[in-house]
């Protein structure tokens, strides 16, 4: 049985989590959060007395929003369906899994384990464009080359993450040395502040990883475009609008898609550009240690195992390699 002892201290829970520094659990709207305000579930399957009402429980309303959102957690056998729920809405287990181990550490929770087994769930690989693709997209872009243009060609050849391509100056652009300089991405993240008008902000900040501070070397053709527009802008501009304002990754994609559009191809998420870049990287013999590098990844097995897929024409020319064996 999952028991929870103490509803009105665990509603403190959340909070003091993320005081120990665990992010990703939204104090308000978050499932494990509104659950175990909401639902707590003892020994017996009855809600704990909840302090702050008068009544000793949670109101009507309450139990009825917790009821809609099928959050019941009265056996353990129902953690695996309710992990699922919370996997495919995007919550991190390892979150949950701390959240409890505190909870149990200061008393909050009794009988709870956090030895429970995940669902395994289908890995979703973004589209990676083939080469007859790559080329059409190509074809296009460069025909009536605008910014938006140049910024698809440079995530297409250098295979950078859109919020570093959002956050790229023209200053981190290097002339003289023929290299990319990657030291800032720019996201949209919740907006934690209490006195926030918004419930997300932008925010530009170095990427998630030491490893993703680099430098990338620039393809001379694609050097050759961007020469072009040396002194045109600003250094301080971003390069996405060659002006001090900058372009958020969701308008990015949806101009990209536009694109997309105007080429008569299917529409794809822009990150698929990163994908394609690696592949073709592949395909066309870089080792995964440079390519790694290259991409920012911490290991080399990431890169591997997310960001590399073999084409059918690949394939084929492998499999062709044996015949010249016999």
């Amino acid at each position: 049985m999952l028991c929870i002892e103490n509803i009105g201290a665990v509603m403190e829970l959340p909070c003091q989590a993320i005081s120990k520094g665990i992010q990703g659990i939204k104090t308000t709207k978050s499932a494990p959060y509104q659950y175990i305000k909401t639902r707590g579930i003892c020994n017996h399957g009855k809600t704990e007395p909840h302090p702050e009402n008068a009544n000793g429980f949670p109101s009507e309303r309450k139990r009825k929003r917790a009821y809609s959102k099928k959050m019941r957690l009265c056996h353990m056998n129902n953690m695996q369906e309710y992990m699922r729920k919370m996997l495919t809405k995007g919550y991190i287990a390892i979150v949950l899994k701390a959240i409890i181990q505190y909870g149990t550490e200061n008393q909050y929770l009794s009988g709870v384990t956090t030895k429970f087994k995940l669902p395994k769930l289908p890995v979703r690989l973004l589209k990676v464009l083939s080469g007859q693709e790559q080329n059409r997209l190509v074809n296009h872009v460069t025909a009536s080359l605008d910014l938006i243009g140049v910024s698809i060609l440079i995530c297409l050849y250098t295979g950078i993450r859109v919020g570093e391509l959002c956050a790229l100056l023209w200053s981190d652009i290097d002339f003289e040395t023929v290299v990319l300089r990657i030291t800032k991405t720019l996201q949209r993240i919740k907006n934690t502040d209490e006195n926030a008008t918004t419930k997300t902000k932008i925010v530009i900040d170095t990427p998630k990883s030491t490893k993703s501070v680099r430098e990338i070397p620039i393809p001379l053709f694609l050097f050759h475009i961007l020469k072009q527009y040396e002194g045109k802008y600003n250094p301080s501009a971003y390069v996405l609008t060659g002006s001090q304002k900058y372009m958020e990754p969701r308008t990015f994609d949806r101009k990209f898609k536009k694109v997309l559009l105007k080429a008569e191809m299917d529409a794809i998420n822009c990150h698929a550009l990163r994908h394609t870049f690696a592949t073709r990287a592949i395909e066309k013999g870089f080792d995964i240690k440079s390519l790694s590098e290259i991409l920012g990844h911490s290991s080399v097995r990431f890169t591997l195992e997310r960001y590399v897929h073999s084409s059918p024409e690949l394939k084929k020319s492998h499999m062709e390699k044996l015949a010249l064996c016999s």
